[in-house]
């Protein structure tokens, strides 16, 4: 099944070395016929590997308030080529993040330093003025070290609270849905 599928392209390191951008979209697919040995076309396999992810909604609105108050925002993701593009074509929260440093574009991955580094540099800004957050606590403790104000994403109601008790978003936006 699916699982079976993940498992053995992660075991592999395929999927590590596309997220890495080691591989091309076109590359993967190759060496995923090569590996599984059967026809598969480049659409099924992009479809099969990227249709998992749902939309956040409550996090939505916290993002379009970040984004009107004209402070930097950046995303910051490990992330491969066909998963990116999946994710941007359905997902237009993601618009509200002009700069955007991934993993597959800048060959590395959190939680190494050197992905931080890029983030801060996009940004425009040093590690101690960058916010982070993330679902992995592993990745928020790196960028603790590095020098960012990091705290890991639970829900969105803590975050509404990290970001207004940092005066990054108005304490009474915390009421809105």
């Amino acid at each position: 099944g699916g699982a079976d599928v993940r498992r053995e392209l992660m075991d592999s390191g395929l999927f590590f070395a596309y997220e890495l951008g080691e591989l091309t979209s076109q590359e993967m697919h190759r060496a995923v016929r090569h590996l599984f040995g059967r026809p598969i076309t480049q659409e099924s396999l992009e479809r099969a590997t990227s249709d998992i992810f749902w939309r956040n909604e409550s996090i939505e609105p916290v993002i379009d308030q970040l984004s009107a108050t004209g402070l930097p925002l950046l995303l910051l993701s490990n992330t491969c080529e066909a998963h990116f593009r999946w994710v941007d074509a359905r997902m237009p929260v993601l618009r509200r993040f002009p700069r955007r440093v991934l993993s597959f574009e800048t060959h590395t991955c959190k939680p190494h330093s050197a992905i931080f580094h890029a983030a801060a540099h996009a940004a425009g800004v040093t590690p101690a003025e960058c916010f982070f957050t993330d679902d992995t606590p592993g990745h928020v403790e790196a960028a603790r070290q590095l020098g960012f104000d990091a705290v890991v994403y639970s829900d969105t109601p803590q975050l509404r609270t990290d970001l207004c008790v940092r005066g990054l978003l108005d304490v009474m936006e915390r009421r809105s849905p």
